[in-house]
């Protein structure tokens, strides 16, 4: 897992242990909840997270799956474009159909 990853993975899971812990602690009274859920949390879902990004990473660069979330973000039009995105075929810059190119060597050939 890439360090940016797993920031992105600690940042929410803390989030979201600290609700859940500060929504516990109110409604039993027992505060120390919180905190302990905030420290054990984040680490059991970066620990089993890694896990599971090891299986699934196997043979891709370091941040595919970033690169992979913002063209998500991007194609829904939920973010604004970083990279060149282009869809379709290389074009040649050639306008000349195949057509008029033989014709042409064969007028040469005559002279």
């Amino acid at each position: 897992m890439a360090a940016s990853e797993a920031g992105y993975i600690g940042g929410v899971t803390f989030a979201v242990s600290l609700f859940i812990g500060a929504v516990v602690a109110f409604s039993t009274g027992l505060w120390i909840v919180a905190p302990i859920l905030c420290v054990v949390v984040p680490f059991m879902v970066l620990w089993y997270s890694s896990l599971y990004l090891q299986e699934v990473k196997r043979n891709r660069p370091e941040g595919f799956y970033l690169h992979s979330m913002h063209f998500y973000l991007v194609s829904h039009k939920l973010a604004k474009p970083k990279f060149l995105v282009h869809d379709g075929r290389m074009q040649l810059g050639c306008s000349y159909r195949m057509n008029s190119i033989k014709a042409e060597a064969k007028s040469s050939e005559t002279k």
